[in-house]
């Protein structure tokens, strides 16, 4: 008879709970940053931005904030969305294994994707701001 255990790991199943999402997403906008990096300041730019794309904060997107490091499947969350944009959160954190850089419009079978640095870099390099402003046009304005 052996003296070792088998060692069972769960996997961990999507928990709504854990998961912070806000907003009705009316237009399917999914938008994601960590909140490590997402104070007073960085919420008045994002919802500067949202505006912008002429989308409304609370009616029109999704809302997500994960901690640094979190890692989940960005299919898995209980919504319906169309586009998301990430800020400062790396494809390999919402579970996809992509070629990337940032700034690119990626397109998959039903959805786009941007990936942004994130926000605080965002308002501390307005060039980088400047790049995330032409992509955003492109993908809601023309």
């Amino acid at each position: 008879m052996s003296n070792h255990k088998n060692t069972v790991y769960p996997i961990p199943e999507f928990d709504s709970l854990t998961i912070n999402l806000i907003g009705d997403g009316s237009r399917g906008l999914l938008c994601i940053t960590e909140s490590d990096s997402f104070g007073q300041d960085e919420e008045m730019t994002l919802k500067k931005l949202i505006s912008a794309i002429k989308y409304d904060f609370d009616k029109d997107i999704f809302f997500l904030k994960i901690h640094k490091g979190d890692i989940f499947s960005v299919g898995t969350l209980p919504v319906q969305y169309k586009d998301v944009i990430a800020f400062g959160v790396l494809p390999e954190q919402l579970g996809l294994n992509i070629d990337y850089k940032w700034y690119e419009i990626l397109k998959f079978d039903h959805s786009r994707m941007l990936l942004s640095e994130s926000i605080k870099d965002l308002n501390t390099f307005p060039q980088k701001k400047q790049q995330l402003w032409v992509k955003l046009q492109q993908m809601f304005l023309q």
